[in-house]
Parts: C-alpha cells; sequence; structure tokens
C-alpha cells in the first residue's frame, strides 16, 4: 500500500534525478511543440512582438507578455508553437517563457518536506476536547431515478 510518507519520499527522488529546466511532462510537451514549431514562418514585428503564420491562420505573439492569439499560451502558461517558433527566431530559449510553477525547482519544493509516519491509530493520544467532539458526515439529499 502506497502511503503519503512513501509518495512524497519516491516524489522527492524523482525532482533530485530530473536535470532539466522545467518538468518532465511540460519537458515531453515542450519537445513535441518544437518539432511543431519548427514549420511555421516567423515575422519580427518589434523586439518582443511577431506574427507567425501556419498553412491557414496569422497569430500574433507577444514574448515579454507571454500571450499569443491562439490562447493556448495563455491558458496553459506553457509556450504555445507560435510562441516557440518566435523565441527561436531571436535565439531565447523557449524553456524561460514558462510559467515559474512548471519549473523543477517549483516541483521539489512541493515535496521537499517529509510526511512523518503517525503509527497504529490505537496508540494515538487525543486531548480531551477533541476525543468527546462528534463530526458528522455532510448530509446527502438521494436523487430521484435511475442511479448512474
Amino acid at each position: 500500500m502506497l502511503t503519503l510518507t512513501t509518495w512524497f519520499h519516491e516524489r522527492r527522488e524523482k525532482t533530485a534525478k530530473h536535470n532539466k529546466r522545467l518538468t518532465p511532462n511540460v519537458t515531453k510537451e515542450m519537445v513535441l511543440r518544437f518539432s511543431e514549431a519548427m514549420k511555421l514562418d516567423v515575422s519580427q514585428v518589434d523586439q518582443f512582438e511577431f506574427e507567425v503564420k501556419d498553412k491557414h491562420n496569422k497569430f500574433v505573439v507577444h514574448l515579454r507578455n507571454k500571450n499569443c492569439t491562439c490562447c493556448v499560451f495563455d491558458i496553459d502558461k506553457i509556450p504555445c508553437i507560435h510562441a516557440i517558433a518566435a523565441s527561436k527566431r531571436t535565439n531565447m530559449d523557449e524553456n524561460k517563457l514558462a510559467d515559474d510553477f512548471y519549473l523543477t525547482d517549483t516541483w521539489a519544493k512541493a515535496y521537499a518536506k517529509s510526511i512523518h509516519p503517525s503509527g497504529d491509530a490505537k496508540n494515538w493520544v487525543f486531548p480531551d476536547s477533541i476525543t468527546g467532539f462528534f463530526c458528522a458526515p455532510p448530509e446527502t439529499k438521494v436523487s430521484s431515478g435511475r442511479p448512474p
């Protein structure tokens, strides 16, 4: 049985071994997006703004504001294919455009503290103020009709 103690420990080990800037899942996504981005046509408007064209559409990317008119970059907070294409145009590292919560360092901080085992429940000691407390389960409404 997997416990929180084990789960946190395994994640800490995983983060220690991961040597990329971004978490593993985001790194995989960036690799997929990179291959698509290299097929796009990029025109630079100014230092931070670009027009990126695919076969059918044009998109406007602003690298400093970290947004694109496709809205994928805005929602995911991971560079879309258009932002990656624009960053490559200026030799910028596209990985630096991803939001901080996708950083391996942030991931490592989430699991930095240990979850200590609490032992067998029969050995737990509770203060009197807690022992007399009763917490009822939430009230539920039984819906009519056939169950799902």
